[in-house]
């Protein structure tokens, strides 16, 4: 039964643990919140003010996965800003500690699974490849191969199509 909360989020920790991290959890029959997530205990998980609540495109839904097993799961979609002030910030250039968690049900309570991952985030940088750096025998030798498979390669294909057409005994 895949029917439950579902939450994702980003620890400070490189263990991933809750006390000190933030998360968004989908609550079916509501809107996904962000959440301070101040430890283990249920009254240390708190939704964060109003103002905090900048979520866009948000929704948690329930429903059958695939039609021919009958699989029921539950999908959290939301887009959300990488740096929002007074939050941790998910910064291009580094490794980010993410943890997610699942409910054994649609109340907010202990989670029946959890976990947490680091993502190296160091290739999500704008880089300016302007290509100055290859050398001119490169682009040379790039040039060279293109006429030759224009100019040989691809007219022969055409004749060995067209010779095939004239016989049943194609080699």
């Amino acid at each position: 039964n895949g029917l439950g909360w579902i939450a994702f989020g980003t620890s400070l920790s490189k263990e991933g643990t809750m006390g000190g991290s933030e998360a968004i959890i989908g609550i079916p029959n509501g809107t996904p919140l962000k959440y301070h997530l101040g430890g283990k205990e249920r009254e240390l998980v708190q939704p964060m003010g109003i103002s905090s609540q900048t979520l866009m495109d948000a929704g948690v839904t329930q429903g059958v996965a695939d039609t021919s097993e009958e699989i029921m799961v539950t999908t959290l979609v939301f887009a959300k800003l990488l740096e929002e002030e007074g939050e941790i910030s998910i910064s291009p250039g580094s490794s980010q500690t993410f943890l997610w968690a699942v409910g054994d049900g649609n109340e907010l309570g202990y989670h029946k699974s959890r976990g947490s991952f680091t993502l190296n985030l160091s290739r999500c940088g704008y880089e300016d490849n302007d290509n100055d750096d290859v050398p001119i025998l490169i682009w040379i030798a790039h040039g060279i191969m293109g006429t030759l498979a224009w100019a040989v390669a691809a007219p022969l294909a055409v004749v060995s199509a067209w010779f095939r057409t004239l016989s049943d005994s194609w080699f």
